[in-house]
Parts: C-alpha cells; sequence; structure tokens
C-alpha cells in the first residue's frame, strides 16, 4: 500500500485517538476508523448523513454527479428497491449464475490447452455484469458487455489519483480523496456512452414483449407510478451499469487471491465441495451446506472489502460521546482499515476463515460494501452468487496468484490492485499443483 492513500488513512488509525475525528487537509474533511462512530453514522443516525462526493473540493464533473442521487431516488432506494432485494428467492437465482459462469469460462481456456492466463478482474467483471442484467433487469435483454467495461475503465482510470501525481494543487488530495474525477474528455465519452446505454435498455425493457428480471419484477410489483416508471427504469439501470456488478467482481477476484495464498486452503474447499455433493451436479441446496467456503468467503470480505473507503456528509450538527461533528463536514470512513483494525478483530492482519464457521457476521466493524442501500440490500444475494461461482470454479479450475510480490492497491474508492493477472490451469483427474509450479519455474 506504500505511497496510496490507504496507507495514508492507515497511518492516522494508527497514530490518533478514534474517537476523535482527524481532520484531512484543513477544511472540513475528516476520518474514523472508530467502530462505534462509524456504526452511529451507517446505522443509528442514518439519516443525518448523506452519500458525499467531494463537489466541494473539486468542482469538477463527478462519477457521483451522474448517478444523480436525487432525494426522490434515496426514498426510492429505502422504501422500494431494499424491500425488493429481501423478497427475492435465492433459489430463483441459482440457474440463472450456474448458465451465466458456464457461459463465460468456455473462453477462458483454449481446445488443447492445459493453461492459460486471464485477467481476473476483466473476467469476473464479465460474469457480473452479465448475471446482473439478466438476474435483476430482463432475461430477454442481450448486451455487449465489453464496450461497457472498457467505459468503466475509463472512468476508473481517470478517478485514480495516482494518475494525477503530477498535478500539483491535486497532490495532496491524490492518497486522502479518491472522490473527485478530472475534467477528462474520456470520462466525459464515457458517461455519454453509459447514458445512451441506460435509455435503449430502458426503451426495450418497458415494451410489453420483454419478460422482467427477478429484481424489476418485484421492484414494479411494489412501485406503481407510471408516470415516472421510465426515469425510475433509467436511472436503476445506469447504476447497474456503473456499479451494481462490480463488489461481486471484485470480491471473486480477492476470493480467488486468498485462497491461493492460503496454504492448504484450496484443497479443504475442494474436498469439502465434493463431500456436499457426493460428486454430483451442484444445486442451490447443497451450496448452502458448504459451511467453510461460506467462511472464507466473509473472511475475504473482511480483509479485502470491495468498497476500499467512502464518504459521508453530514446534513446537521451531531455530536457522538463528547465528539463534536460539525453541519456540512464531510467524513471518509474506510472498511478495508475498520476490518483490520485490532481493537475489533483479533488478528486482525491473518486470513482466517475459522472466525466466521458458525455463519454469523458482526453487527458492527463488517462493512465491506459500504452502507449505501443497493450494496447492503444485495449483500446476501452477492453472498450466494460468490458461493455459487466458487464452487463450480474450484471443481473445474485452479486459478492461481502469478506475482510473487503482494498486490499494491490503486487510489480508488474500489479496492484493487495496480496489477490483476492470475494463470488459470483446467481441472483434470491428473493434474497436480506441482505442474503449475514447474511451468511457473521454467
Amino acid at each position: 500500500m506504500k505511497k496510496y492513500f490507504l496507507d495514508e488513512l492507515a497511518k492516522y488509525a494508527e497514530k490518533k485517538n478514534p474517537l476523535n475525528n482527524v481532520k484531512l487537509l484543513g477544511g472540513n474533511f475528516y476520518f474514523t476508523n472508530n467502530e462505534r462512530l462509524i456504526h452511529h453514522i451507517c446505522t443509528a443516525n442514518r439519516s443525518n448523513y448523506a452519500s458525499g462526493i467531494g463537489t466541494e473540493v473539486s468542482g469538477e464533473f463527478n462519477l457521483g454527479g451522474m448517478l444523480n442521487a436525487d432525494q426522490e431516488f434515496t426514498d426510492l432506494l429505502d422504501k422500494v428497491i431494499t424491500p425488493a432485494f429481501k423478497s427475492v428467492n435465492l433459489n430463483d437465482c441459482f440457474d440463472i449464475i450456474v448458465e451465466e459462469t458456464e457461459h463465460i469460462t468456455k473462453e477462458w481456456i483454449t481446445e488443447g490447452r492445459r493453461e492459460s492466463v486471464i485477467n481476473a478482474e476483466l473476467e469476473f467483471q464479465r460474469l457480473a455484469l452479465r448475471t446482473t442484467v439478466e438476474l435483476f433487469v430482463s432475461p430477454q435483454l442481450e448486451i455487449n458487455v465489453d464496450p461497457v467495461l472498457d467505459a468503466l475503465s475509463d472512468i476508473m482510470e481517470v478517478s485514480d489519483f495516482t494518475k494525477h501525481a503530477s498535478n500539483k494543487r491535486k497532490r495532496a488530495l491524490s492518497r486522502l480523496l479518491p472522490f473527485i474525477t478530472h475534467a477528462d474528455p474520456r470520462f466525459e465519452a464515457a458517461v455519454e456512452f453509459v447514458n445512451a446505454l441506460s435509455n435503449q435498455l430502458a426503451e426495450e425493457y418497458l415494451r410489453k414483449n420483454v419478460d422482467r428480471g427477478i429484481l424489476f419484477d418485484k421492484l414494479f410489483s411494489l412501485y406503481s407510478d407510471d408516470n415516472t416508471e421510465y426515469l425510475i427504469v433509467i436511472s436503476i439501470i445506469k447504476r447497474f451499469l456503473l456499479v451494481g456488478f462490480l463488489p461481486v467482481a471484485e470480491a471473486l477476484t480477492w476470493l480467488f487471491y486468498s485462497i491461493d495464498t492460503t496454504p492448504g486452503l484450496r484443497k479443504k474447499l475442494e474436498d469439502e465441495i465434493e463431500l456436499e455433493t457426493e460428486g454430483k451436479e451442484l444445486t442451490a441446496v447443497n451450496v448452502k451446506k458448504l459451511k467453510l467456503l461460506h467462511s472464507s468467503i466473509l473472511e475475504s470480505l473482511r480483509m479485502y472489502p470491495p468498497i476500499a473507503v467512502f464518504q459521508k456528509s453530514v446534513t446537521y450538527r451531531d455530536e457522538f460521546e463528547g465528539t463534536n461533528i460539525p453541519q456540512n463536514s464531510h467524513i471518509l470512513i474506510s472498511p478495508f482499515i475498520l476490518q483490520r483494525t485490532s481493537s475489533v478483530w483479533k488478528d486482525a492482519n491473518t486470513f482466517n476463515p475459522e472466525r466466521f464457521l458458525d455463519g454469523k457476521t458482526p453487527e458492527r466493524g463488517f462493512i465491506p460494501f459500504g452502507d449505501e442501500v443497493i450494496n447492503t440490500a444485495a449483500q446476501e444475494l452477492t453472498i450466494f452468487e460468490m458461493q455459487v461461482v466458487s464452487a463450480l470454479l474450484l471443481r473445474k479450475t485452479r486459478i492461481y496468484y502469478q506475482s510473487k510480490s503482494a498486490p499494491v492497491f490503486k487510489a480508488t474508492p474500489i479496492l484493487s490492485p495496480v496489477n490483476r493477472v492470475l494463470a488459470l490451469a483446467v481441472k483434470k483427474a491428473n493434474f497436480e499443483s506441482t505442474d503449475i509450479e514447474s511451468q511457473e519455474n521454467q
């Protein structure tokens, strides 16, 4: 993490009293890693803390701006979308997740080869985006995911402050405020593309002959305002295309990184899968019995939360345990740092799936998807999707981390390493790990 914003935030967390917000860069920006205060901000007094996007500092167009998170949509998230997510039956999602996983993995291995190299980030993004559109919007909508991912890549690259180190005016912000998007033609082109695609998908979706996906079917059974349905569809599709699938993709990549770098874990997971499935096809029932896989997913989410850092803006002055929280101030919260804090977690920097074997997640100190309604409401579905995808891949392939050094993170709100290329080997009856090791040494 050297020279990156998480490293800078971690230093503040270690040296300062967490009960007192740390004032960053002057002005009204603060940082806290106190789990009680974070619980107060994200849960107990949630209505007073809106999602901030740093517009006061940048004065420029940003990703948050194009999402148009106005009060009407915020109300819809709380009153309609959250109940819709909670009412989704996970078993109904199983076949679609399996189908999309098998579809995407067919392209990973060239016929006749035992091994190939994949960009795990890109491949898991393709899988997650295809699954998201089919599950949520409509199984009948055909979408070319690659242009969407190209646009997303441009947006994220422009948002990466490590790319702007030469800009002296913003150098101090490059490590601490990864929310500001610099004006850039590629960003504007990507925004225009996503907006146009969202409108196109909304028009296709609202045709009477197009089936609704699982989420949209639930959503519009709860929401009946026909006058604004079109705009609501556009807003939701836009969020799915930009950020709705990323947590799944990032979490899957970190899960396989964790499995490969934890001695003996892969074999235990493979044995558990074979024991529960009895060598037969994976089902929605037996995937839920994979306790070690489930706990490994939770532990991976703890150590490598998809949302690295997010920001909350204070609507009205607040006070917590004697700490004054000024009106209109902005507070940075990092799940990555919180979930590695020794006062909250024992052996916080050790990957230990056994800590979650009871199947329970703590009420505090565990917010791997941030606190956005659209992500936290989908957390159960996200974890289930990870269980299905990882169980399928563990039976067919071995994905291993190719680099000899630990990953270095980009300075963006999404926990993303600079280099994410992993090797992929076909799982065969006579396949052994030494096959890969010998090839690596050649």
